[in-house]
């Protein structure tokens, strides 16, 4: 459909008779189409782990800038204690915009890449990872969620987090990732989860989460998912019962969320390490999502490990680099989860 619209080439194409503010505001409406479809589809594609399937636009960004206000209400005017939730940011599209050809850089070169952990493959994630520390420092202070937390500001914070996960993960835990510090990536990985945690959490304590349960289940399943793979290591253990808690909460408005519940627990399980007493109540009455799991679209995926099962047709030793989420609970839907 996007294809068939011809954005692209009406953005570029002259309008030598038309009124010039027309022109312009046609313009701006393109690009934010153009580029809003391409952060929408890279933050859809990540949740399967993949790289978007649409490449940034070869547009001009041509979005309003100019505010009067850190904060706007939906009138674009400023926000003010009387003005209706949830307030907006100005600029916050423009950086939304370099996340995303940020990560798409980082998700093509993880398709690509043949040997994850060598030199070359280390030093190209280095440099991923200065950039995106470098765009982050370079940041206006507004659209900092230590600066001026809303719900917009929050999600960038996590999908600014999303990039530099997608830059760690990859690697081995032991691999040493910055020198300066002696920092390893699976210490890094920890670290980022603990930030989304801390995060979501400030963000459940000051919106209504029944609002914006999509955007905050983006944040707590990126975090349980390096929980669940370090549960072998005590310092992940207090951010993996946190992170379930979040979940929980969460599945009262969305109800996908308790399938990943129990797609973290089938995890834990497959890696044979054991579920953590204190988290144990959030995994209690998860019944009713286990009818047809295999085919439901299920738009979540989960990192593969050697230990998950594989007892799925035309899956070959070594083929698969993610397991979607719907096929994982079907395979441990034997297992008594309550």
């Amino acid at each position: 459909m996007l294809q068939r619209l011809n954005l692209a080439d009406c953005f570029t194409q002259p309008q030598v008779a038309q009124d010039p503010a027309i022109r312009l505001r046609e313009r701006r409406i393109m690009s934010k189409a153009l580029w809003g479809f391409f952060c929408f589809e890279s933050l859809a594609s990540y949740v399967y782990l993949q790289q978007s399937l649409l490449g940034p636009p070869n547009v001009a960004r041509c979005f309003d800038q100019d505010a009067a206000s850190d904060n706007v209400d939906i009138f674009g005017k400023p926000f003010t204690s009387a003005s209706p939730l949830p307030p907006f940011v100005p600029g916050i599209l423009d950086a939304t915009c370099d996340l995303s050809v940020a990560l798409y850089k980082v998700m093509q070169w993880n398709a690509k890449s043949e040997d994850v952990g060598d030199e070359a493959d280390v030093a190209n994630r280095r440099q991923f990872y200065t950039d995106i520390q470098g765009w982050k420092q370079r940041l206006p202070r507004h659209l900092t969620a230590e600066d001026n937390f809303t719900p917009q500001t929050c999600y960038l914070h996590v999908y600014a987090n999303e990039v530099a996960i997608s830059i760690l993960r990859p690697m081995h835990g032991k691999t040493l990732f910055n020198k300066a510090q002696h920092l390893f990536a699976g210490d890094m990985l920890i670290a980022c989860a603990m930030a989304d945690v801390n995060m979501s959490k400030q963000y459940i304590d000051t919106f209504r989460l029944v609002d914006y349960s999509a955007m905050l289940l983006c944040g707590v399943y990126n975090a349980a998912l390096i929980f669940v793979a370090s549960l072998d290591e005590p310092r992940a253990t207090h951010g993996f019962v946190r992170a379930c808690h979040m979940v929980r909460q969460i599945a009262r408005h969305m109800p996908v969320a308790r399938c990943v519940l129990k797609a973290i627990m089938a995890m834990a399980w497959s890696l044979d390490f054991a579920i953590p007493a204190r988290s144990l109540p959030y995994f209690q009455g998860l019944q009713g999502v286990a009818n047809g799991l295999a085919d439901i679209p299920i738009a979540f995926a989960v990192p593969s490990s050697k230990a998950l099962p594989s007892t799925a047709e035309g899956e070959q030793e070594g083929r698969l680099e993610l397991t979607d989420m719907g096929k994982l609970l079907a395979r441990w839907n034997a297992i008594a989860f309550d």
